[in-house]
């Protein structure tokens, strides 16, 4: 559904204002609810399409979408954590979370310890 709306944007620009413009560009204009229904794939069914055109050009959907743009182009969106970990690395995870279990609850009562194996 997101493409659907870059595509209609993407077609409006070269069919309205012959020009081309990449799907990057395309998502930062927002058309409105009739230049939207005026790009209707023929695939779709026009009711669908008419209640997609009128989320896209509310204002709401414009604040959320800019909201979520800058949010994707800040320093602390990391979509991708530096890939798998080895088996080292699982370990000593394992080996600090299970240390930290200990010490937090080494204690039941007064006098019962708990016994970990690591």
């Amino acid at each position: 559904m997101y493409y659907l709306r870059i595509t209609a944007t993407i077609d409006h620009f070269r069919k309205v204002e012959s020009r081309k413009i990449c799907d990057k560009m395309a998502g930062q204009f927002y058309l409105s609810r009739d230049e939207y229904i005026a790009q209707q794939p023929p695939w779709f069914k026009r009711d669908c399409w008419e209640v997609l055109a009128t989320e896209w050009s509310s204002p709401e959907f414009k604040k959320k979408s800019e909201t979520n743009r800058a949010n994707r182009c800040s320093r602390k969106f990391k979509p991708h954590k530096g890939g798998s970990n080895s088996i080292a690395t699982i370990r000593q995870k394992l080996v600090s979370v299970q240390l930290l279990f200990f010490i937090r609850y080494s204690f039941v009562g007064s006098t019962q310890l708990i016994r970990l194996t690591i």
